[in-house]
């Protein structure tokens, strides 16, 4: 008996669908660790919000005072008298 091209394809769609069965079941894991992983970073993400809400103002010191050391070094030519 010959095949058809429907019954061809029919076992085609039956080859892929155990194959992509396969390529799933390796892939959940992975996901799964990705997945951990990813909310790990959100949680360390947190966790820095309040330490980077800390540094700001102190940065925006450091920046104010950068601001105005260079403004003296370039009004003394560079020679600061280090």
């Amino acid at each position: 008996m010959m095949s058809t091209t429907v019954d061809l394809l029919r076992q085609r769609f039956k080859e892929l669908q155990q194959e992509r069965e396969t390529i799933l079941a390796q892939l959940e894991p992975l996901q799964a660790k990705r997945d951990a992983m990813a909310q790990q970073v959100h949680q360390i993400k947190e966790q820095m919000k309040p330490v980077a809400d800390e540094a700001r103002p102190l940065r925006d010191d450091l920046f104010k005072v950068d601001n105005e050391r260079g403004q003296i070094s370039k009004a003394l030519n560079g020679k600061t008298g280090k």
